[in-house]
């Protein structure tokens, strides 16, 4: 199994913008870990 790497910046900024009203969109390179991105924030418990 691959080893997870926490990366609290991410997760912060995704939190602070989840009440407006943009869209958001994650981008970056393919398999750089863009869905696990969003799982850490559901599992703080941060729903979008």
């Amino acid at each position: 199994m691959m080893k997870l790497i926490d990366r609290p910046q991410y997760i912060i900024k995704l939190i602070d913008v989840r009440n407006t009203p943009d869209i958001k969109v994650i981008t970056g390179v393919r398999r750089a870990g863009k869905g696990y991105r969003v799982l850490d924030c559901a599992s703080y418990g941060q729903i979008f």
